[in-house]
């Protein structure tokens, strides 16, 4: 059995942690696959897949990740729809605004 199927099986075995649904977090270091097994994963369940990339507000960011995510889970516990402005690295501000159901 693939590693991300033992995942399925566990988070589908545990009762729903984030309104109807169900938050993973998928950690590790860079180059370990967390990108990859997010990927399988997401084939697996229902699932919108959020990089910490998309979270982070530019390279200082890291320390604000906190106060996005609450704005983007606090509602999603509550049955409602979370957001948060995606980071456009590329124009080095902050980007599009993403909803999650």
């Amino acid at each position: 059995m693939s590693i991300p199927v033992q995942i399925r099986d566990h988070v589908l075995a545990r009762p729903v942690t984030l309104g109807s649904g169900r938050l993973v977090c998928i950690d590790g270091p860079s180059g370990s696959g967390k990108t990859t097994v997010a990927r399988q994963l997401a084939g697996l369940l229902p699932a919108t897949t959020i990089h910490t990339d998309e979270l982070c507000p530019g390279w200082e960011g890291l320390p604000l990740v906190p106060g996005v995510l609450a704005r983007l889970l606090e509602p999603l516990a509550a049955g409602r729809p979370g957001s948060y402005r995606e980071w456009d690295w590329i124009g080095g501000g902050p980007g599009d605004d993403r909803t999650v159901q």
